[in-house]
């Protein structure tokens, strides 16, 4: 019994990752109905902070990550809210089906970066995955 709950594990953390960003898209497309991709981006990032400032002024190791990684966590502070506000605007003008599969390709350029930038050994299961996400883009792009 104890083997079958252990492999279902992954594959149900799996599926409730799934269904919370489906939920939080269909979530954007409703709000931008309502107010602009800038003020659900800022009203998404006040949350966000006050959701999760308790768990960065209780983390022992913040002052020591800052000291060595600022020029990173600088970097994606910029670049993550910079995507998110583009896919927001996408979001306003095109249909829902098509831009969500697109918004996930994002795993994809993951892996190839996790390959070429920081030599990762990529398991054939996540290549073939990661093929597969863009080969749904594409044929969304092209017929959805």
């Amino acid at each position: 019994m104890r083997s079958t709950v252990s492999s279902l594990k992954v594959p149900l953390v799996a599926l409730a990752v799934v269904i919370c960003i489906a939920s939080y898209i269909t979530v954007d497309k409703i709000t931008l109905k309502y107010v602009s991709p800038v003020v659900l981006n800022e009203t998404t990032n006040i949350g966000n902070l006050i959701a999760l400032s308790w768990a960065v002024f209780v983390s022992k190791g913040l002052h020591q990550e800052l000291r060595t990684n600022w020029r990173f966590i600088l970097i994606g502070g910029l670049i993550a809210p910079g995507g998110y506000l583009l896919f927001l605007y996408a979001l306003s003008l095109a249909p829902l089906s098509q831009l969500a599969p697109m918004r996930e390709i994002g795993n994809v350029f993951g892996t190839i970066l996790g390959i070429v930038i920081l030599r990762e050994k990529q398991g054939i299961q996540r290549i073939l995955t990661s093929t597969v996400i863009t080969i749904g883009v594409i044929i969304l792009g092209v017929w959805g």
